[in-house]
């Protein structure tokens, strides 16, 4: 098989692999790891294309990467995943099967989101006989995303696939029959996944990854973000049990999340139990993780997922700890999730690769066989066309995440204006104020919304437990310049895995913002 350029795009690196597969093993060839841009890439979305092609270029002309057939791997909070049983009916119709429920499967604006599946497995027999398949959506920007990167760089797109895929699709390839947990720690986010028999039986993404631990290594230590991720990879920043320690303490919200979704699986599958338990991914690189991990589960190991199916070029002298680093990569030819876009854009890319090649043989019968003038006018029309066809595709990719870029600059803008407005001083004393909050802010909570009145902000948040909402509270009433700080609308909610997640407001009330 030829080999395939895997790329996968994250808040803090961009990885590159050129990949073949043989039977059952991955043929790793080259690999390349380069420092995403600058507030270019947030949870998946890429915010600087530009910045973004340029980092990937230079890396592949630097490391001479010479595949031209690529796959993108994502991985996002927003993507989301459902599984559901099916009738047994061939591939198309399940497919207009899923296509036309799938406003009942996420609570999502379908319009925005790209829809696939994979069939897990049949269950049953005969009449009874059904199927159980994992619909997943992803974020129709950060799809249309891969595809505009991919094309600008000169690269045949053949797939974007899911991060969570790619990964259990090696995992299937290291693992027996037995019941395993695999955790996949992921930059922003991690896909905790229970296998038996090799399928895929549940599968949850946390929104919690090792950035999170990073920036709490840069608040704590006072150091910026490369030197924080630096740390994590060679002191043991990580004790084996929950304590005092930030650092230690920042990782309980992926934990209990791990623990709730065992706990689900095993109430409904008549007590089934965890026989092995992996971890992989930017986990590799946390020391103290894995003991971590085995002290706070009560099972029988935890240890990084071995890699014995990879075969990596002698050149690349990757350790077994870096190369779980590029599971999402490796994984990603194997079995892709599949998210196309639109049918005209796919029509489109088809066209144009056709006709180049029909250019290309056409020209060399031509040269061969005729003077140089006739081939070389034929060359410069069917030039001139697969340009202008490929003006179409750019317009087709770029249109919606121009206007997407522009409607949220545009309601950003307003919330910046509206946050100046309330102070007397348009100097950086409301600057001091968001940066109290970011300080502030328990790392398990998120605003979701805020809304702003003469003399204070009302805002919309969401934590892991009411501890963390008291935490929260208490260090705002300690600001000097906050009158004060009333909660309300205090609610708890629970998904199906068993994750719990507490909804409050807040309004903080304030005079003037005190001076730097």
């Amino acid at each position: 098989m030829a080999n395939i350029l895997t790329i996968s795009i994250g808040s803090m690196s961009i990885k590159l692999c050129e990949v073949s597969y043989s039977g059952n093993s991955i043929h790793l060839q080259k690999a390349a790891v380069i420092r995403t841009p600058e507030d270019s890439v947030e949870d998946g979305f890429i915010k600087d294309e530009l910045a973004v092609i340029d980092a990937i270029q230079q890396s592949l002309t630097v490391n001479k990467f010479e595949a031209k057939t690529a796959i993108f791997t994502i991985f996002s909070s927003r993507i989301a995943s459902k599984e559901i049983t099916a009738p047994d009916v061939k591939d198309n119709k399940l497919t207009q099967l899923i296509t036309a429920n799938a406003g009942d499967y996420f609570p999502v604006n379908i319009d925005e989101y790209i829809i696939t599946h994979k069939t897990l497995e049949q269950i049953g027999a005969g009449k009874e006989k059904q199927l159980r398949v994992l619909v997943l959506a992803a974020p129709k920007e950060i799809v249309m995303s891969c595809y505009s990167i991919g094309y600008k760089l000169g690269l045949y797109v053949e797939r974007v696939d899911y991060a969570g895929n790619s990964a259990v699709q090696v995992a299937k390839r290291e693992i027996g029959a037995e019941t395993t947990l695999v955790v996949q720690i992921q930059e922003d986010n991690s896909t905790i996944n229970i296998l038996k028999n090799n399928v895929l039986q549940l599968q949850r993404i946390v929104p919690y990854g090792k950035s999170m631990v990073v920036q709490t290594i840069v608040e704590e230590k006072g150091i910026d973000e490369y030197e924080a991720e630096e740390m994590l990879g060679t002191e043991e920043l990580i004790h084996d049990h929950f304590d005092d320690d930030p650092i230690t303490n920042s990782l309980r919200y992926l934990t209990n999340n791990i623990g709730r979704v065992v706990e689900y699986y095993v109430s409904r599958h008549d007590g089934d139990r965890i026989e092995k338990a992996y971890i992989t991914g930017a986990s590799a690189e946390m020391l103290g993780v894995e003991q971590l991990f085995v002290n706070e589960f009560d099972f029988p190991v935890m240890e990084t997922l071995p890699m014995h199916n990879v075969v990596a070029a002698g050149t690349l002298m990757l350790t077994e700890r870096v190369m779980p680093r590029f599971i999402a990569n490796l994984g990603a030819g194997i079995s892709p999730a599949d998210f196309i876009p639109n049918e005209e854009i796919e029509k489109v890319n088809k066209e144009v690769d056709f006709k180049l090649l029909n250019l290309l043989l056409f020209g060399s019968v031509m040269v061969a066989i005729v003077i140089i003038a006739i081939p070389l006018i034929q060359y410069m029309t069917a030039k001139s066309q697969r340009n202008s066809m490929q003006e179409k595709v750019n317009e087709i990719i770029e249109v919606e995440a121009v206007m997407n870029d522009y409607y949220n600059a545009k309601d950003k803008l307003g919330d910046m204006q509206n946050f100046y407005a309330l102070t007397e001083n348009a100097d950086d004393s409301m600057g001091k104020f968001i940066k109290d909050m970011e300080t502030y802010m328990p790392a398990d909570s998120a605003v979701t919304a805020l809304s702003i009145a003469a003399g204070s902000v009302n805002f919309n948040i969401t934590a892991a437990s009411k501890e963390s909402v008291a935490k929260f509270i208490i260090q705002l009433k300690n600001l000097d310049y906050v009158s004060d700080v009333v909660a309300g609308a205090l609610s708890e909610s629970e998904d199906t895995s068993g994750v719990k997640t507490v909804n409050y407001t807040l309004t903080c009330t304030f005079t003037k913002v005190a001076e730097e």
